[in-house]
């Protein structure tokens, strides 16, 4: 931990509220990644059957009534 860099300006803005937030550092994603390669992609071993195809769906709803932050009541049957 840099106490004199934006370490310590992140103490002294979040402990002890007498210094304004730094600015945060860009990120270079250039830099980053530089030099990194991407790794092959794995095939998975042929087992002789058809592969299957399926659609993945979630239970949504929408309440349309809903208010953020407001009591629920749950006594109600869907």
């Amino acid at each position: 931990m840099d106490m004199n860099g934006i370490d310590g300006q992140r103490v002294c803005a979040f402990m002890f509220e007498l210094c304004p937030l730094p600015v945060p550092p860009r990120l270079d994603l250039e830099t980053l990644c530089k030099n990194t390669t991407k790794p092959a992609p794995k095939s998975l071993p042929r087992n002789g059957r058809e592969a299957l195809k399926g659609l993945p769906f979630s239970d949504y709803h929408l309440d349309l009534r809903s208010v953020v932050g407001s009591e629920a009541d749950c006594t109600t049957p869907m």
